[in-house]
């Protein structure tokens, strides 16, 4: 083995090293973004859902009483 082909491959080794390192460290900056774009998108759609439950809850407690009242209208006419 020739003394230049153990620097050159040495050289391609660092230089794959110090691309991979770069390339996760681009990967890692790229999932701290997507973990917090996805962190507020769960937060919106948790207030979204927040909403719609408390407008289903008050539409069944509307639909209780009107039964209610409509029961003792009916009872009432009775």
């Amino acid at each position: 083995m020739s003394p230049g082909l153990g620097v050159g491959s040495q050289v391609t080794s660092d230089l794959c090293t110090k691309a991979s390192k770069t390339s996760l460290s681009i990967i890692e900056r790229n999932m701290g973004v997507m973990h917090w774009c996805h962190f507020i998108e769960r937060k919106i759609w948790y207030r979204v859902w927040r909403i719609y439950a408390k407008l289903l809850i008050s539409s069944l407690s509307f639909i209780k009483e009107a039964e209610k009242t409509s029961f003792s209208w009916c009872t009432y006419l009775k």
